[in-house]
């Protein structure tokens, strides 16, 4: 287990600003410029998540033909309020823990949205996140990435090729399920029944530039259709570029 970033963690809740806080395929697919990843921290737990569960979905789909991609990272922290997240892990609230570093955060909150590693805002936002993909789909990158994936058995076998990477730039490959509903039975969510979407089971990084890595597919969970994303960071976590297979089958062998 790795010490936290902040010496003293103190846990709030809060209503202010709909947020909780915590002080602290087949074929290839290439990426396009102006790519946009939106990384959500979220909780089944947090009474504050699921307004920005159900923007991030419909972000997903508004933008389900463009360069706009998105993934749901379920912390734990919140887990001991009487409900434990069924996709939640402590690898996630590390992440975001360092995210809060690069930010200069004296805390970590949910629902936090990451537009492309540079910007951050309470997940459930709508404005801030219309105006962050506004923002970012008008930049230009020169890096792209090539990404074909294939389900064999018990792993995903991917093949993969980066441009214009340099020195400190790291390449992250996540295994995620498109979309799961989730009945609540405990805690500050109770009866309540939460869309979470593109679900992060995993993730794997690598700073070669070309190659074929494995995933191994989590038997936590029967994965019926799960998919792929990879997305290139400078060495300040800025995202360059981002490259998405939806949907591979089980049938896809």
């Amino acid at each position: 287990m790795k010490k936290p970033l902040f010496k003293t963690i103190l846990v709030i809740l809060t209503a202010l600003g709909g947020i909780s806080l915590i002080s602290m395929g087949n074929s290839p697919v290439k990426t396009e410029n102006n790519a946009v990843l939106i990384q959500l921290f979220t909780s089944q737990g947090c009474s504050s998540c699921p307004p920005a569960d159900r923007l991030l979905n419909e972000i997903a789909k508004k933008y389900a033909d463009d360069n706009v991609h998105v993934l749901s990272y379920h912390v734990d922290y919140w887990d001991r309020l009487g409900w434990k997240d069924t996709f939640s892990q402590k690898t996630y609230s590390e992440k975001q823990y360092a995210y809060a570093k690069i930010f200069n955060l004296n805390t970590v909150y949910t629902p936090q949205a990451i537009v492309n590693g540079a910007t951050e805002f309470v997940g459930s936002n709508h404005t801030r996140m219309q105006d962050a993909i506004e923002d970012y789909t008008k930049l230009s990158e020169k890096a792209q990435i090539s990404l074909q994936a294939q389900r064999n058995a018990d792993y995903v076998a991917i093949s993969y090729e980066t441009t214009a990477m340099q020195t400190g730039d790291k390449l992250t490959f996540s295994l995620f399920i498109p979309e799961k509903n989730t009945a609540v039975v405990r805690g500050e969510n109770k009866g309540k029944k939460l869309l979470s979407k593109n679900i992060v089971l995993l993730e794997k990084q690598t700073a070669q530039t070309q190659g074929k890595i494995a995933i191994h597919i989590p038997d936590t969970f029967k994965i019926e259709n799960f998919g792929i994303m990879a997305y290139l960071q400078n060495e300040k976590k800025k995202v360059k570029a981002v490259a998405e297979e939806k949907h591979i089958k089980t049938d896809q062998l």
